[in-house]
């Protein structure tokens, strides 16, 4: 197991001598992670092993740990996340072999018979961040009664017609 992360790696070389890399990598290295944080600072820890499945493809597994400094989107303060991705992929060399892998196993593109490792490890940490993050209610510093104000009008808004937003905040106006 090795702990520099190279650029770019062979996955075919790398899984017919079965290697792997495990290490540490800065978050602020990761510029589309870094985009979406409140605050690189950190590091996440990696561990990716090569190998071949049993239908001879080449297989990485692994993990990635991180946590993340993300901005609550209720108060708007930050939060930490803490992240364990486990990494489950087979390395593709052309998009149309995504639509013949299982469900269990995300594809991963070997453009130019090459991976980018910190690509990878970025790729990861982003499908990991929650799409509305957000502390649990009680660490949050927005008011308790607001939030039930919040959930009431998320039920309005799950009407089906599009005006009934607007009835129910003119109806909250009225009242």
């Amino acid at each position: 197991m090795s702990s520099h992360l190279p650029d770019f790696v062979d996955p075919w070389r790398l899984a017919e001598r079965g290697k792997g890399f495990s290490g540490q990598i800065e978050l602020a290295r990761l510029p589309r992670l870094a985009e979406a944080l409140a605050s690189p600072a950190g590091h996440a820890d990696f561990d990716l092993q090569f190998g071949w499945d049993g239908e001879k493809r080449i297989h990485i597994t692994g993990t990635v740990r991180a946590r993340l400094a993300l901005k609550c989107q209720r108060c708007l303060e930050q939060m930490n996340q803490a992240v364990d991705v486990a990494v489950n992929l087979v390395v593709i060399e052309v998009q149309e072999q995504a639509a013949l892998l299982s469900e269990d196993v995300d594809p991963v593109l070997a453009e130019e018979g090459q991976i980018s490792l910190m690509d990878l490890i970025e790729d990861e940490l982003l499908l990991s961040i929650p799409q509305v993050p957000r502390h649990a209610p009680e660490l949050c510093r927005v008011d308790p009664a607001d939030l039930e104000s919040v959930n009431e009008l998320e039920d309005t808004m799950a009407d089906p017609t599009p005006f009934a937003v607007l009835e129910g905040l003119k109806s909250k106006r009225q009242n």
